[in-house]
């Protein structure tokens, strides 16, 4: 019963997205309609062939970003969250428009979200809430997810606050019958990846910065070479800091991996626990 309501919350919004104005004036392709109309039908392994097989033909062409986006949804359909977290970060990567952005950041949280580390889900619909993307998303479905994941956190009073938000600003709405089943459900007894004994967390770290715009100028010059990052704030002897990092990983040696990566693509990085 708990896996349902989580998937439920999860897929409340997965129909096909209304394109914004510059890429919809050109029409949709045949071939891309075709993917998004296999994935309303349910077949998302044929949805993600399909999709695949348009990006891979079509690499200037301006529906292929979100082609990367919907093969993600497809992976996180399909039970492949890492993948999905692969392909959301080349859609966000794009920068093709803040609408595809904000769609891509908030798939990058459900992918967290599907792997169980509920801290990093949090840390991408948190950026959502409060930089420049927010208005591009429900506002209740967002503040549903931040909910969730203070719930696995083990933060009740403060999930409680968020389903409590939801559930004033939707009224009888299907955000809100999900914030009262998800109030009142008990929080999975699956621990989450941060959280999870024996099992170490170690992070790429790209750079560490005083102040928050030199975090998010790193961690915009990380996207364009399709690396997803986040920017977490840490306080140290009374001062807040403002970190990018990737995600988290299980050993030292996926980290290291990863770091092997960023420097050959000319960024300087260390790998930290």
């Amino acid at each position: 019963m708990r896996r349902l309501l989580v998937l439920a919350a999860l897929a409340l919004v997965c129909g096909c997205v209304a394109y914004p104005k510059g890429v919809a004036g050109l029409g949709v392709p045949a071939a891309f309609a075709e993917g998004e109309a296999a994935y309303l039908a349910g077949n998302y392994s044929r949805a993600k062939g399909l999709f695949i097989r348009f990006k891979d033909s079509r690499h200037s062409d301006p529906f292929t970003p979100w082609a990367y986006y919907w093969t993600a949804k497809c992976d996180l359909n399909l039970g492949s969250p890492r993948a999905a977290r692969i392909n959301f970060a080349r859609a966000l990567s794009s920068q093709l428009s803040p609408h595809l952005e904000a769609a891509a950041l908030m798939g990058l949280g459900d992918a967290y979200y599907a792997e169980r580390d509920y801290a990093q889900a949090y840390a991408h619909y948190r950026r959502l809430k409060s930089g420049r993307l927010g208005g591009r998303v429900r506002a209740e479905e967002l503040e549903l997810k931040l909910g969730m994941c203070q719930k696995e956190l083990g933060r009740s009073r403060v999930a409680d606050r968020h389903f409590s938000n939801v559930i004033k600003t939707d009224a009888s709405g299907r955000y809100a019958q999900e914030a009262a089943k998800m109030r009142s459900a008990t929080p999975s007894r699956t621990p989450s990846r941060a959280a999870a004994p024996g099992r170490g967390r170690w992070y790429v770290q790209a750079g560490v910065f005083s102040k928050s715009q030199g975090a998010r100028d790193l961690q915009s010059r990380l996207r364009r070479s399709r690396f997803a990052f986040s920017v977490v704030t840490e306080r140290k002897a009374g001062a807040v800091y403002y970190v990018v990092r990737g995600g988290a990983h299980a050993t030292e040696a996926a980290a290291k991996s990863e770091a092997g990566r960023l420097q050959s693509a000319g960024f300087q990085c260390v790998v930290k626990k």
